[in-house]
């Protein structure tokens, strides 16, 4: 069988695992930049008192782009977790393991490195959300994926 003779399915998306990743990312990430490290974000992230405001007033705007991109995210996992015939929890994290060293942490640190304010601290705790939520998106997708929940 070669790759152009698979289809991709659509019904994969009414598979628990798809909404269920989503929605654990958003309460990871209220979580991690709310009680768990907002406060250590706030004080290393650079902004002076007037972009601490616009910041404050954005809130619903960046809650809304952070859904998007949950939800882009996961699309893009879901693909992932069918193509590499993911389906337990090992493999999901072995595939959010390769996807957060190949893709995501080259692209952080060539950001970090290129903008001079970007605080270590702030690249840190932003790294680790990041590999939390590839690790929890692919181990979440790939035990869901062959269970008929």
């Amino acid at each position: 069988e070669t790759s152009s003779n698979m289809q991709f399915p659509v019904n994969i998306y009414l598979n628990i695992g798809y909404p269920l990743s989503i929605m654990c990312c958003v309460c990871l990430g209220m979580f991690w930049y709310g009680s768990l490290f907002g406060d250590v974000w706030m004080e290393y992230s650079c902004f002076s008192t007037r972009g601490l405001q616009r910041l404050k007033k954005s809130q619903g705007t960046s809650a809304s782009l952070a859904l998007v991109s949950f939800v882009a995210m996961a699309t893009i996992m879901e693909y992932l977790v069918y193509i590499m015939r993911s389906d337990t929890l090992f493999t999901g994290f072995h595939l959010g393991v390769v996807i957060f060293v190949g893709i995501v942490l080259p692209l952080r640190i060539v950001d970090a490195v290129h903008d001079p304010r970007t605080n270590k601290v702030v690249v840190l705790v932003d790294l680790l959300f990041y590999a939390s939520c590839v690790l929890l998106q692919t181990c979440i997708m790939s035990y869901f994926a062959t269970r008929n929940i």
